[in-house]
Parts: structure tokens; sequence; C-alpha cells
């Protein structure tokens, strides 16, 4: 399955995550992975993000809260 398609799959899912900003896709060490973003540290949410979803790896960004201006 294509990284695009993982992720549609699972996007709401992860959206509905308390602490979940965004997601996208990213790359580690040249690879694509799937990005978590958060607002905490992921030891912090009420749920764990799992290392893979379909075989892609996901990663966790700690980005901080996202506020528009």
């Amino acid at each position: 399955m294509e990284i695009e398609q993982v992720l549609a799959r699972h996007e709401a899912e992860l959206m509905r995550i308390p602490g979940v900003n965004g997601i996208g896709i990213g790359q580690r060490h040249g690879n694509p992975v799937i990005l978590v973003m958060l607002d905490r540290p992921a030891s912090q949410l009420p749920v764990t993000i799992p290392s893979q979803l379909d075989g892609v790896p996901v990663e966790i960004e700690v980005i901080g809260e996202v506020t528009a201006f």
C-alpha cells in the first residue's frame, strides 16, 4: 500500500487523539514516514501512538500548540 493511502486510511483516527496537532508525510534517514505532530510529549497522551501503520514507520515530533494569527 502506498504511504498516501496508509495516511488517508488512518488520518481520522490519529486526528481524534487529544494532543495530535497534525499528520503528514515526512522522511527520516532517506525513507518515507508518517509524521505525527503533537502538542506535548507522547508520554503525556491518553493513548500510545503506534510505531508503524500498515507497515509504514511512524515518527513523532513535538511541535507545541498551533495557533492562528
